[in-house]
Order: structure tokens, then sequence, then C-alpha cells
């Protein structure tokens, strides 16, 4: 198979997962980056061309995808420009900022033949999936309650040597709602581990510890076609060091036993040169729970800890004695 010649739109902490991503794997090579205040130096990091601006970057006869990790409200405008150039699409969530522009991206890519893709890549982590796999195999019984949390100091993590940003930008009222970010990969997950649809959502939102125009702290209440219920508090401005294991955390309530999933996750990004030799450029580390995930070469690697061992070791003895 020929490689994919992939262009990324924004040189973010996101922005270079992808380039980095795309380096690495054998399927993929990064071509061009353009966008932000980094990407020049992204650029010159991983021997690839930096473009001043989207059209001359979606506009290259070299680029047959494009990657867009920009803020929420320029996913639209981006995703279009690429499709207009005959560039398949794969867009950080959000996939944009209103319904409206949503389905104009589907049509603009569809009409064309391109594959238009949102970046769920929590689905492809083991532990999700080993987790929608017990629940689809009816493991834990029918699924009754969630509860789930996505808690965060935003301060403590932009003062992060390794973070490497700001994301000042959430702050500004085109980005809508710290909602955005949070709540689309923890959606995604309940609706495929699941395999059901929400049909009715409360909520109460506010706004603390910070000057900010836009939704930081959220707790729902979602109810699924399934009759499975869920609870959803989600803050990025909860005071550090916060509650142990609560930053990204999903306890299952079944029929039969209950299954606890929590994660702890560290990306290290070492790009590879066009000589082969590979140099460490930067590091982030952010804790969450009971596993650990280390983006280290192609592809996530697992080191489960106790928590997850645990589980395991539960659910061995539950098979056994039925």
């Amino acid at each position: 198979m020929s490689e994919i010649r992939i262009g990324v739109i924004g040189s973010g902490f996101m922005g270079r997962t992808h380039v980095d991503a795309a380096d690495k794997l054998e399927s993929t090579i990064p071509v061009a980056v353009t966008s932000g205040s980094r990407a020049e130096k992204l650029a010159s990091d991983y021997g690839i061309d930096h473009e001043p601006d989207v059209q001359s970057l979606v506009n290259r006869d070299d680029i047959d995808a494009v990657v867009i990790s920009t803020p929420h409200w320029l996913h639209h405008e981006e995703a279009m420009a690429a499709a207009n150039a005959g560039k398949h699409v794969l867009v950080e969530k959000p996939m944009a900022t209103s319904l409206e522009h949503c389905d104009q991206m589907i049509s603009a890519c569809k009409d064309r033949g391109l594959t238009l893709s949102v970046g769920y890549h929590q689905r492809f982590r083991e532990s999700n999936y080993t987790t929608r796999n017990l629940i689809q195999a009816g493991e834990i019984g029918p699924v009754r309650c969630i509860q789930m949390s996505a808690l965060f100091d935003i301060t403590a993590l932009r003062s992060d040597p390794g973070f490497g940003g700001n994301w000042g930008w959430w702050t500004n009222p085109l980005a809508m709602a710290h909602l955005m970010n949070s709540a689309p990969h923890n959606i995604d997950l309940l609706r495929w581990w699941l395999g059901s649809d929400i049909v009715n959502v409360s909520a109460q939102c506010g706004t603390y510890r910070e000057e900010n125009p836009n939704e930081n702290t959220t707790m729902a209440l979602l109810k699924f076609d399934s009759d499975a219920m869920s609870t959803y508090w989600s803050s990025s401005v909860l005071p550090s060091p916060g509650f142990p294991g609560e930053e990204f955390r999903f306890p299952h309530h079944g029929r039969i036993w209950n299954h606890r999933f929590e994660s702890v996750w560290s990306v290290e990004y070492q790009p590879r040169r066009k000589d082969g030799n590979r140099v460490r450029t930067t590091e982030s580390r952010a804790r969450r729970g009971g596993l650990s995930v280390c983006h280290a070469e192609n592809a996530g690697v697992l080191r489960p800890d106790s928590g997850i061992r645990e589980f395991n070791q539960r659910y061995a003895r539950r098979r056994r004695h039925g």
C-alpha cells in the first residue's frame, strides 16, 4: 500500500501529535504543516514544509489528506477548503460548532467521494475496546447506570513545562464552552460501548475561578434509549490536587456486577528526522487513574496497574465460580 501523504492544519499539542503519528506510521508520511505560532518550528523538527496559510497547504498536489487540529470555530472553514481542493479530512473533535456546519462538511465530502472522519481516537485504546467487548458480550449484564467524570485544573496544566501551550483560545466566545472540549470523547464512548443513543439530557452549567465568557463546569444527567442512565461531571477548574482518579472515570453499574474503568496516560514525542535519527523535543505527562498508556511508537503501549489487574482478577474469579 502506498503511503498516505498528510498535511496538518494547526501546530499546537494535537497538531504536533498528528505530525508525530504520521511520521512514525509506515502507512503515512507528513508533508507540510500550517497555522499557529509553532508551525514553523514543528515543520523544522520533522523536516517537513511550512506553508503560510491553509489554502496553500490544501492546494498542494503532494497531499492526499488533511488533519485539522485548530480551535473549534475554524474547523468548518478549513474542512470546506480541504474538500473543495479534493482532500480527505480528519478533523479533531468537536466536528464543528453548529449542526448546520457539520451537515455542510458531510455533504461537501460525500459529494466529492472523499472520506470525512472525526478524531474519536479514544476508541482505539485497548482499555476502551475491552470495555466495549465486555458490555456487548453481556458480561456485566444490562448496563443500568454510568458515572462519568472529566475533571482537571487548567492552571496546573498550563504551568507544566511539557505542555507547551496555554489554550488561551478557550476563553474566546467563538469556542462556546469547555463542554465542547470535554464531552465529545465521553459521549462517543458511551454510545459506542452501549450501542445506544441519548434521548434526553438535563444539565446545569457554570463558570468559576476565572474570567471566562464561556462555561467551564457542567453537571449533567443523560438518558439512553436502552433505558440506561449516566451522570457527567465536567470541569477544567477543579483546584489541584483534586480528587485522585477522577480525571477520567467511568464506573458502570450492571445487573450482574460492576465495572470501574479509569485511565492514566503519558505522551512522549521523538520526531524522526529524514536521516532516520530521533530527537526528543517535547514531553507531556498527565495522570488519569488506573491504566497507563504510553505513546512511544506507532501505537499506544498499555501498562496495566493494580486497578486493572484487580478488575481482571475479579472477572476471572466470577467466571470460574459462576
